[in-house]
């Protein structure tokens, strides 16, 4: 069966009955944004808005590393395990981040 090809008028009818399924911008909550599913974007909480910021760039990658050596210290005498870094949620003052 062929894939049939939307208007611009229905495709943006279809992205705003979806967008209504979601809380508008700055009434989002902690739950709804741990609520929703993994995804390769990034997506962070800020002040009840969602922001889809552009990818990390190289400065990025440096201050994650050093996040993640300088939790690896305070952990390394914590439990036995393996540090493997991976994306994390951040919580600066009651404002989510989810890292990639």
């Amino acid at each position: 069966m062929a894939r049939e090809e939307l208007s611009d008028e229905r495709q943006h009818r279809l992205v705003t009955e979806l967008a209504e399924l979601f809380p508008r911008q700055k009434e989002w909550t902690e739950e709804d944004y741990f609520a929703l599913p993994d995804t390769n974007r990034y997506v962070e909480l800020s002040e009840g808005r969602l922001i889809m910021p552009p990818h990390p760039t190289y400065e990025v990658y440096i201050l994650r590393e050093g996040a993640y050596t300088l939790l690896g210290k305070y952990g390394s005498g914590q439990a036995a395990g393996s540090d493997i870094l991976l994306g994390f949620t951040l919580c600066v003052d009651e404002v989510f981040f989810r890292l990639q």
